[in-house]
């Protein structure tokens, strides 16, 4: 069955291509992650760590532009968040929370990770098909 009419989203690490085969990923895009670290090095902790690798977003593009899929757009998860009102998304949530200093904490750290630890490493990309 195929798609005659949706949104195709897609939330991951990657980049596009001119920012994929730069002179500093040489070595290639796998990563790492153990205890919260990134490590280039793959056999340092073998069974132990999360291996991920990142996304070719122009290839995701130029694959759905193949298959009569519209971009609608490509942004940072910071970007992304921000336009779907993510500030009043947080207020709300938060404005039931009776201790004020414990809002604020919990505030700052929703925000630091969603926002600026992952906010430009994390890109969105949508695609749409048969949407008017």
């Amino acid at each position: 069955m195929h798609c005659k009419r949706g949104y195709v989203l897609t939330i991951d690490h990657g980049y596009l291509k001119a920012a994929m085969y730069k002179v500093s990923r040489k070595q290639g895009t796998l990563l790492c992650y153990y205890k919260h670290k990134v490590y280039e090095k793959i056999y340092k902790n073998i069974g132990l760590q999360d291996m991920t690798c990142y996304v070719n977003f122009t290839a995701l593009i130029y694959r759905g532009t193949k298959n009569r899929l519209i971009e609608c757009g490509f942004t940072d998860q910071c970007q992304f968040l921000m336009s779907l009102g993510f500030g009043q998304v947080l207020i709300s949530m938060l404005s039931n929370e009776p201790d004020v200093v414990r809002a604020l904490i919990k505030a700052a750290g929703i925000t630091q990770t969603l926002l600026i630890e992952m906010g430009n490493k994390i890109k969105v990309l949508i695609l749409q098909k048969g949407i008017g």
